[in-house]
């Protein structure tokens, strides 16, 4: 939450001229109603459960790009699902700068209900430590959305090349 996952996706997508494909947009536009409102009214464990179908929904996708939520990769082995044909990139920044970016974001229920920076502390203390096992991790604290997507298509170049063994005499 609030390193850039979507503004880089899109940014991503553009420059490699793939579909882009946000799954919080995508659970609000069927679901016609916001991650909040589905929190509130149905709980976090409903919301994960509507991630998961669309993590299985798009694992076979390619020639895509795609923004998860924050938790999306933690649960319900979407890890697993999402990286059999994908490539997947872990966006960070540290705490103290996501406050400093969320603090005034609207509709995020897991900021709801308490002080801001006590809210981040307390996700970034139970995922951190699960973040942390992602593959090809970027800091975006202090960089351009532009060169956040230019390193993660150089990754993403040098993954594809390595997978299908390019340089192979």
């Amino acid at each position: 939450m609030g390193t850039g996952k979507t503004t880089v996706g899109k940014e991503v997508a553009l420059k490699l001229n793939r579909n882009f494909f946000d799954f919080d947009q995508i659970i609000e536009k069927r679901m016609k109603i916001s991650i909040n409102e589905i929190f509130e009214k149905y709980g976090e464990i409903f919301f994960r459960d509507l991630e998961s179908k669309i993590v299985s929904e798009f694992a076979d996708k390619t020639e895509t790009v795609i923004a998860t939520g924050g938790g999306t990769l933690l649960f319900n082995n979407n890890f697993l699902t999402l990286s059999q044909n994908g490539i997947i990139f872990c966006l960070t920044t540290p705490k103290d700068i996501l406050i400093k970016r969320l603090e005034n974001s609207f509709g995020r229920p897991l900021l709801a209900g308490g002080v801001l920076s006590e809210r981040i502390e307390c996700l970034w203390n139970e995922r951190e430590p699960l973040y942390q096992k992602l593959p090809n991790p970027i800091d975006t604290s202090f960089l351009p959305s532009q060169e956040v997507a230019s390193k993660i298509i150089q990754i993403y170049k040098q993954k594809i090349s390595e997978k299908f063994n390019v340089n192979k005499k």
